[in-house]
C-alpha cells in the first residue's frame, strides 16, 4: 500500500501541510476527494489492539487520531476489517480528544476546523446553549458530544 506522509492532527486541525497545494482535509475544489473516516472501537483488552498497531507500524493503515485502547479514527474508502472484537462505525458528530488533549472535530464524517462548526452542525438547541454558555466546547461536553 503506497503512503505519503499524511499531516498530524494539528495539521489536520489547522489545515497546515507540506502536501502541495494545502491539506487534503481542507478541500475546497469541487473535484477534490474528501478522506473517509470510520471509528473502529471496542473492549479495553480487545486483541484487535495489538493487530491494528502492527498493521499501522507496517503502513497498512492510517490512524488519523486515536485514544489508545479505547478508539481509534481511521482514514480508509471501506470499514476497516480483521480487527478481532474491534467494530468500525461512522463517527458521530463532535469532538474527540486525545490523551494529550488534542483535538478532533468532525461534522458529517468529516474533519472540520471548529468547535463552533460542531454545535453549528448539531442544530437550534446545541446552538441556543452556546448563546447561553458562551464557550462550544462546554456545550459539546455538556450534551455528550465529546468522546
Amino acid at each position: 500500500m503506497a503512503r505519503f506522509a499524511a499531516p498530524g492532527i494539528a495539521d489536520v486541525i489547522q489545515g497546515a501541510s507540506d502536501l502541495k497545494g494545502g491539506s487534503r482535509y481542507d478541500a475546497t475544489s469541487e473535484d477534490a476527494v474528501m478522506p473517509k473516516f470510520w471509528l473502529l472501537k471496542g473492549p479495553l483488552d480487545a486483541p484487535g489492539w495489538n493487530a491494528l498497531r502492527k498493521d499501522y507500524d507496517d503502513e497498512k493503515i492510517e490512524i488519523v487520531h486515536l485514544d489508545p485502547k479505547v478508539w481509534a479514527m481511521i482514514e480508509a474508502d471501506e470499514p476497516p476489517q480483521g480487527y478481532e472484537d474491534l467494530t468500525a462505525v461512522e463517527p458521530a458528530d463532535g469532538l474527540y480528544l486525545d490523551p494529550n488533549g488534542s483535538p478532533l472535530y468532525m461534522v458529517g464524517g468529516q474533519v472540520v476546523q471548529t468547535a463552533e462548526e460542531v454545535v453549528a452542525a448539531l442544530g437550534d438547541d446545541a446552538k441556543a446553549m452556546l448563546d447561553s454558555i458562551g464557550d462550544a466546547h462546554t456545550v459539546l461536553e455538556r450534551i455528550g458530544r465529546a468522546f
